[in-house]
């Protein structure tokens, strides 16, 4: 699980959590940012997600184009769409 609250109930389900630092609440414990609500956070999950979907890609050693295969598989649209 993903999340700037490891803590709360939802993590306590997980096997396993990530804290992602970011501002939800405004709360004491969390980043502080001038930002409304939890943009901060959004913008730190995707860029956590980018950096390890790169180390996969590294690690497997799978292509680009592979991925944009899977990727539009995924979504169900058509190539000519995606």
């Amino acid at each position: 699980m993903l999340t700037a609250h490891p803590e709360n109930e939802h993590g306590g389900y997980a096997d396993l959590t990530v804290r992602v630092p970011g501002q939800i609440f405004g709360g004491a414990e969390e980043v502080a940012s001038i930002q409304p609500m939890s943009s901060l956070l959004e913008q730190s999950l995707f860029l956590f997600v980018d950096i390890i979907t790169m180390l996969l890609i590294e690690k497997t050693g799978i292509s680009l184009d592979e991925m944009k295969k899977r990727h539009t598989n995924l979504e169900g649209l058509p190539h000519k769409f995606a």
